[in-house]
């Protein structure tokens, strides 16, 4: 009977059992657009508008951009999302000179089925220029700068509303001025879809 070295050496000079097998990664920079999710897909268009060069603030403050979503004329904002708190007055959009606003989707889901008092304002003074007092989804008093109340109502969970169904934003087209919009939201979960044209 031969010996099981005999055996593994006759087969060449590698004395590795038949059981252990090599593995090989392959490292590939350039997939086909096909095989992407849409997470990746999203993460290469940031990747390429970072890399251009033409990202542009929305805030004044100096905000990072974490809760807002910017794809061509629509634009998605997470109330809430930056500072973790409510009643707190966001500047949600800047119009400039020559932009339209075509519409505001408010979205509010909170997992408990918590209502919120939702407030939307809009003003020709920028964050830094404004003071006020928030109370409960509103605002109380401005003692610097002035905002302008564009509604104001209570949302229960689960529920949208389209701003521009009563044709709210008609005043805001080809405008001539920048105004910013605001909103203010008594608890977290409301999400906001904007679309300009």
């Amino acid at each position: 009977m031969p010996i099981i070295k005999d055996k593994y050496g006759a087969k060449g000079e590698n004395l590795r059992s038949k059981y252990v097998t090599r593995q090989q990664t392959i490292v590939q920079d350039n997939f086909p657009a096909s095989s992407l999710s849409t997470f990746q897909k999203k993460e290469q268009e940031a990747d390429r508008i970072r890399s251009s060069g033409d990202q542009q603030s929305l805030y004044e403050s100096g905000q990072t951009i974490q809760n807002t979503e910017k794809i061509g004329l629509i634009s998605g904002y997470k109330l809430g999302s930056n500072s973790g708190l409510v009643n707190i007055l966001e500047n949600i959009l800047i119009l400039n000179n020559g932009e339209s606003l075509k519409d505001i989707i408010i979205s509010h889901f909170h997992g408990s089925a918590t209502s919120t008092v939702f407030s939307l304002y809009w003003s020709t003074y920028s964050p830094r220029e404004l003071s006020y007092t928030t109370g409960t989804g509103i605002i109380t008093d401005v003692t610097k700068g002035t905002l302008y109340n564009l509604m104001s109502d209570t949302l229960i969970s689960s529920s949208t509303l389209a701003l521009n169904s009563n044709n709210m934003f008609d005043s805001f087209n080809n405008i001539n001025k920048t105004i910013y919009f605001y909103a203010i939201s008594s608890v977290r979960g409301t999400d906001l879809t904007i679309l300009k044209c």
